[in-house]
């Protein structure tokens, strides 16, 4: 089955092949499967190096991972890319948990303009809310 998939995926065009990896690697964070989801990112950059949503997958699994610094670079590689909510979203949890609220508020509010609907952006706003004592 995984052969058959592999196949597959080597007949799309890269952008589609890194779109579909980077789909199978948001499941397997998901799923708290960090080495599974960082090969999937990895592969998806060796199909399209200028995929914003791999870096930012990266950003993420590093991110769960405690590997702030390398969490931090991959999520600016995403945002020079193409900005995209993800990325913000990685800087806007690790600013909140140094207690930058300012960072992680101008780092979800970009967030939230990319994707006003976003329940995760939301999410952290009101934590961020909360931690300024407003309700």
């Amino acid at each position: 089955m995984e052969q058959m998939n592999a196949m597959k995926l080597r007949s799309m065009p890269a952008a589609e092949r890194a779109r579909r990896l980077c789909q199978q690697g948001r499941e397997y964070v998901n799923d708290g499967l960090l080495l599974e989801a960082e090969r999937q990112f990895q592969l998806a950059l060796a199909a399209d190096p200028g995929s914003a949503a791999a870096y930012a997958g990266l950003a993420e699994v590093h991110e769960y991972a405690g590997s702030m610094k390398i969490a931090q670079q991959e999520a600016n590689r995403s945002l020079q890319t193409q900005p995209n909510a993800a990325a913000y979203l990685v800087l806007a949890r690790m600013a909140l948990s140094q207690h930058s609220l300012a960072d992680a508020q101008k780092n979800v509010g970009a967030a939230l303009q990319l994707e006003p609907n976003n329940s995760a952006a939301k999410g952290i706003l009101r934590a961020i809310q909360a931690q300024q004592g407003r309700p």
